[in-house]
């Protein structure tokens, strides 16, 4: 065994979570170390050899040692001191060797070099505390007192000395310290962790969710009312606008206007009528000038004028529209044309025979949907429906109301009565004698602010109007 290296103890600094730490340097015997701990702001503890171990005990590159062997790690910024601690005491007989035993005689030198370097780590850690009164210049032998204890081959005289400075120390590095955080589930403790070089350290912290916070109040209950209803230019974009504050809000649109519409074959009917006219005109023209001009062309003249007169009489029976609002009618079934008004053309839709094009009084198939507007009625205490403008009524109680008889009514017609209370709530609503709810009475609406009920409508006959009332369809 060799010592090649002067160290003799190594100081840890505590990170909250290493456990087990390293030394370079030889540890001869098991026993011959001593681990001292150091608390942040507390003072050394020589910890006792049970409480820790020392692995690679007799390796001149050293081991590792272990502490605590059980328990939490030593805090963050405490320190462990290891050191080497061999006994100052010669127990190599030459004489009881016999022939010399290479080993053991390297054994006791290495045993007292490691003292030797024991002592001046010893002398190393002295330190002389106390106040420098003056400065003088003296000869002769020097002695120091300290601590009560004496010096080795130094008496205990005491003298001012005067120290000269040591040499400037480097330039110390300013690390760069990064630092992360990570969240954790709600009730886990919080952690810290260091990692990275001295130079550039990690400080990552752990940081448990809070605890969920008490359920927040409950908010108003918003109310958004109908405002003004805009007729946009035909082919301009639809428009919907919403002003004013929560709880209380009011949605204006902006509908624009649909493109006028023509009559399959009215214009090109019109067109071709007139033109066959113009052409009867010039044709009869044509055919006095030939007659007038040549009483030899007699024949030709004549024939002339009667193909004017025959297309003019055809051209009689294609009429013009002479009046704004009026219809050109085409008869699929025959060449025939006639000029009808608005009312005349309705009257013909609804009386129209069986087998011919669809009248509103025939059995009709309708191939797509057909859906009616809903009309907005105007609050007042008392509601009075016309329900030739409409089956399907929407009304928002604003007070207490009744809904008074219809002012017409049409028997085997439906529909619905949409009932909204207002951001009050608590309307009531009376009927008219007209209303018949059956067996189960009248009903009652529902109270809460803008709650919403549909009345459902049949009409038998002048004076009974067949009705229930579903609840809370809001």
């Amino acid at each position: 065994m060799t010592v090649t290296n002067s160290q003799t103890s190594v100081i840890w600094v505590g990170n909250g979570s290493t456990q087990e730490f390293y030394y370079s340097f030889l540890i001869p015997f098991a026993g011959q170390c001593q681990l001292v701990f150091t608390p942040v702001g507390g003072a050394p503890q020589v910890i006792a050899p049970g409480l820790y171990s020392v692995s690679n005990v007799g390796n001149s590159t050293g081991g590792s040692v272990v502490y605590p062997i059980s328990g939490s790690p030593i805090p963050t910024g405490a320190t462990l001191t290891f050191s080497r601690v061999v006994p100052y005491q010669q127990t190599f007989h030459p004489s009881a060797q016999g022939p010399i035993y290479n080993p053991v005689l390297e054994a006791a030198l290495d045993a007292l070099d490691m003292q030797i370097m024991q002592v001046e780590q010893q002398l190393g850690d002295v330190s002389i505390n106390g106040t420098v009164v003056n400065e003088i210049s003296f000869t002769g032998s020097v002695s120091v007192a300290f601590s009560g204890t004496e010096l080795p081959g130094i008496g205990t005289t005491s003298a001012l000395i005067t120290l000269p400075p040591g040499p400037q120390g480097p330039i110390g590095f300013t690390p760069t310290i990064s630092v992360g955080a990570t969240g954790l589930p709600t009730g886990d403790a919080p952690t810290v962790s260091l990692s990275g070089t001295a130079l550039d350290p990690v400080i990552d912290f752990g940081i448990p969710a809070g605890a969920t916070g008490a359920t927040g109040p409950v908010g108003a209950v918003n109310t958004l009312s109908i405002g003004t209803i805009t007729t946009g230019a035909a082919g301009s974009p639809a428009e919907a606008t919403i002003t004013g504050a929560a709880p209380a809000q009011v949605l204006s649109l902006t509908i624009p206007q649909g493109i006028a519409g023509t009559v399959d074959g009215v214009a090109a009917a019109a067109a071709s009528a007139a033109a066959a006219a113009t052409d009867a005109t010039n044709a009869a023209n044509s055919a006095t000038a030939a007659a007038n001009s040549a009483s030899t062309a007699t024949t030709e003249a004549t024939d002339a004028a009667n193909s004017a007169t025959a297309a003019a009489n055809s051209a009689s029976t294609i009429p013009a529209p002479s009046a704004a609002g009026s219809f050109l009618q085409v008869n699929p079934g025959a060449t025939a044309y006639q000029i009808q008004t608005p009312a005349q053309v309705l009257a013909d839709i609804g009386a129209q025979a069986a087998g011919s094009y669809a009248g509103l009084d025939n059995a009709n198939t309708w191939p797509l949907t057909q859906s009616a507007t809903i009309q907005v009625a105007a609050f007042s205490a008392a509601v009075t429906l016309d329900l030739t403008q409409g089956n399907d009524v929407a009304l928002t109680l604003t007070g207490n109301a009744t809904l008074a008889n219809p002012s017409a009514m049409m028997p085997g017609c439906s529909g619905h009565v949409a009932l909204t209370q207002d951001a009050t709530g608590g309307r009531t609503l009376a009927y008219g004698s007209y209303w018949k709810f059956g067996t189960n009475g009248t009903p009652t609406l529902s109270t809460a602010a803008n709650a919403e009920d549909v009345l459902v409508y049949w009409v038998r006959d002048a004076t009974h109007i067949i009705a229930s009332l579903v609840q809370g369809v809001q």
